[in-house]
């Protein structure tokens, strides 16, 4: 896999080059992937005040690979910001119930670019957002006014799908006005925030197709119209830091293709010990629980689930940085194993070499989407970056 990121943010350059391989033990041929596939992704980043209180924000993002077509998403907008009122006008990107990806889940960002699980996270659209900041709170009205692409990749049925997809939603745009309205504030070292929202839904059902001989054939993205009401929370207390979130969602569907109102509710606690062992290591375990009322009829992995990792960085020049995770999704009795090291090399340029295993068990019990499969990635990398 090869991805050339660039950034540039108040006149500062930034580039890095990374190149990646993956071999799979338990493919009937094992192969390297870079044979079949390579596949990276590019950025650039602007931020500029055009005048006083008005500021210019953007950036621009293409995903590439040599099998897929390219994804492409772009933020641009033009902000305004008086005592009290703030206007924002765009192409926007926002998340709703949507809970932070961990560096340690095994089906995180570095899967996500071409994983069919969390597609919104390349989304964004023509948006009009008004803010008003009140006395320890502040209020975000969003009227989401125009079409929006959705750049849903094929899937080749690792880590995600059991069966090959391909153009699971149609091409081209999609009509997604709504209305949105968060509330946030801090309160006792409590960071909150909640929210209520109208239009069609952010991320689409993933529904099989069967033939009249119940032959699996493809998956369609569902979109409904749904109402969303959720809240999030987070608070440190001494070296621990807790993390909450929950939504309701009326209006969806389940992986059957019923409609289905579902609650989903995650919780978090991370214990943050900086500068262990005479301040040589920075070492973070996480624990964390989630819960999907859809059950087995989730259309994706670890909806429901419990899981643990564990963070270990040296605090020196040219650290060396260890991850450990495991998943266990308890409506599908299935398992995730994750591991990873990473040593810096060099500096100016920085120089990193990494490698990663990722493991997935079958689940014990049956999934409408097969969305289980036995599969092992054992990866490497090597990333350059250049700033100025």
């Amino acid at each position: 896999m090869l991805s050339i990121p660039t950034a540039t943010v108040a006149r500062q350059l930034a580039a890095s080059t990374e190149i990646q391989g993956a071999f799979y033990p338990r493919d009937p041929d094992p192969r390297p992937a870079i044979d079949s596939e390579i596949r990276g992704w590019s950025s650039v980043e602007y931020d500029r005040p055009l005048r006083k209180n008005v500021d210019f924000n953007g950036d621009f993002i293409v995903y590439g690979s040599n099998r897929r077509e390219a994804l492409v998403d772009g933020e641009a907008m033009v902000a305004w910001r008086g005592p009290k009122v703030a206007l924002a006008g765009g192409l926007l990107r926002e998340r709703w119930g949507r809970f932070s990806d961990s560096s340690l889940d095994p089906l995180g960002p570095a899967n996500t670019p071409f994983s069919l699980v969390d597609p919104e996270l390349r989304l964004s659209q023509p948006t009009i957002r008004t803010t008003v900041f009140l006395e320890g709170v502040t209020v975000d009205a969003y009227a989401l006014i125009g079409h929006r692409s959705q750049p849903l990749p094929e899937n080749d049925g690792r880590f995600g799908f059991g069966v090959p997809t391909h153009d699971v939603v149609q091409r081209g745009g999609l009509a997604d006005q709504a209305l949105a309205l968060r509330v946030s504030g801090t309160q006792v070292n409590v960071d909150w925030s909640a929210h209520v929202f109208g239009g069609l839904s952010r991320r689409p059902t993933f529904v099989p197709r069967f033939t009249p001989d119940a032959g699996f054939t493809s998956v369609d993205a569902v979109y409904t119209q749904v109402v969303q009401v959720g809240g999030e929370l987070e608070t440190t207390r001494a070296d621990w830091r807790f993390l909450g979130e929950g939504f309701a969602r009326d209006g969806a569907v389940n992986v059957t293709g019923q409609e289905q109102t579902y609650v989903s509710m995650t919780a978090a606690a991370e214990y943050q010990r900086l500068g262990a062992f005479n301040g040589a290591y920075n070492i973070i375990p996480r624990f964390e629980f989630g819960v999907d009322s859809r059950g087995d009829q989730a259309d994706i992995p670890f909806g429901s689930n419990v899981r643990t990792g564990i963070r270990i960085a040296q605090t020196r020049r040219l650290p060396l940085q260890v991850e450990a995770g495991y998943l266990y999704d308890w409506a599908f009795r299935g398992h995730g194993f994750r591991g990873a090291v990473e040593k810096g090399l060099a500096e100016s340029p920085t120089l990193n070499i990494g490698f990663r295993f990722t493991s997935l068990s079958a689940g014990g019990k049956p999934s409408v989407l097969d969305i289980w499969r036995d599969d092992l990635e054992l990866f490497t990398y090597i990333r350059v970056e250049l700033s100025r």
